[in-house]
């Protein structure tokens, strides 16, 4: 033990030498990583952008909050969404095709509120104060009110989603009214009815009773005002040429006064056939041709031939029509 004594104690003498400063000899301390001074090393993705923005206001009741990130990372995000009491909203984090994802719920939010959406990265936490619109609200008059009502729809004004790149070349073409009636409405069920219209010499829209309506099978109300219906086939017309559209889906909010539409979806497979001669080229194939140059592709059509394009156009506003009421045209 003696001689262990004499060899560990020139160690540690050594080892308990004090440093100079500026000698080189300092060694870093664990505080020097960064990982105690509150920064957070390698934080790359981060919150850039939130749709709705801060203190914004009018949000629709069944619009999903959408998130821009800075970089994907589908375990580096959370959110929580909170109603106006302080109640948390269940809701899932779906990620887009780019740096974004939707912040979704099922069915809508409480309208006319205070809501706020807080979203968490490895930087902290991003609070979001917003305030639903009044879509949503329950009809006035009760939803019987609403049977003969006739809306115009704002197709040229609303968001063409699919196909891809075409919207703008098809909204030019896009000059025929429209017109979606409501048959029948209760507190249980509702019956709508798609027409194309017209201006009169009077500078007042009517229906255009040369063609066929187009009908929707009774649905279920019990989500009023708001409301999700499809059709087998309707045809809209793009200056005066007829476009099909197969499996025709339509969802929308009645505003409370009855007034209006709001937040209207509308999704189908368009039969794009016959809109090469609006571009003077007769080839059944010319809209398709066009479409991939935006990197959109034609499917096939009922018939099995590709001239079809997936149609989705989101935000349509609606109108009332006054005085017009949609009849069956056969």
């Amino acid at each position: 033990m003696k001689h262990s004594i004499l060899v560990l104690g020139p160690l540690l003498a050594l080892g308990c030498k004090d440093k100079e400063v500026g000698d080189g000899s300092e060694q870093p301390s664990v505080t020097d990583t960064g990982w105690f001074t509150g920064e957070t090393p390698n934080c790359t993705a981060t919150v850039s952008l939130t749709e709705p923005a801060a203190d914004e206001g009018g949000w629709f009741w069944r619009d999903a909050p959408r998130v821009f990130v800075t970089e994907s990372d589908t375990a580096g995000f959370t959110a929580v969404l909170t109603g106006p009491t302080g109640e948390i909203v269940p809701t899932e984090i779906v990620w887009g095709t780019g740096l974004d994802f939707h912040v979704t719920f099922d069915g809508g939010l409480e309208p006319d509120a205070d809501h706020v959406l807080e979203v968490t990265d490895c930087s902290g936490t991003t609070e979001v104060p917003f305030h639903t619109g009044t879509y949503g609200m329950p009809v006035t008059g009760g939803a019987s009110s609403l049977s003969g009502n006739t809306y115009q729809l704002d197709l040229v004004g609303a968001e063409w989603v699919q196909p891809s790149g075409l919207g703008p070349l098809l909204v030019g073409f896009f000059t025929t009214p429209i017109l979606l009636g409501v048959s029948f409405a209760d507190d249980d069920f509702i019956d709508l009815l798609g027409a194309p219209g017209f201006t009169d010499v009077d500078g007042e829209l009517q229906q255009d009773d040369s063609t066929e309506t187009w009908d929707f099978p009774l649905v279920s109300f019990e989500q009023s005002p708001f409301v999700i219906a499809y059709s087998d086939n309707v045809v809209f017309e793009f200056s005066d040429v007829p476009i099909p559209i197969d499996d025709f889906g339509f969802e929308t909010t009645f505003s409370a006064d009855g007034t209006s539409l709001g937040g209207t979806v509308i999704n189908g497979v368009a039969d794009t056939r016959g809109l090469g001669v609006l571009l003077d080229d007769p080839d059944p194939n010319a809209i398709c041709l066009l479409a991939e140059t935006f990197g959109t592709y034609c499917i096939p059509c009922s018939d099995a031939l590709p001239y079809c394009l997936v149609m989705e156009v989101r935000d349509v506003d609606g109108t009332l029509v006054s005085g017009l009421t949609l009849h069956t045209v056969d």
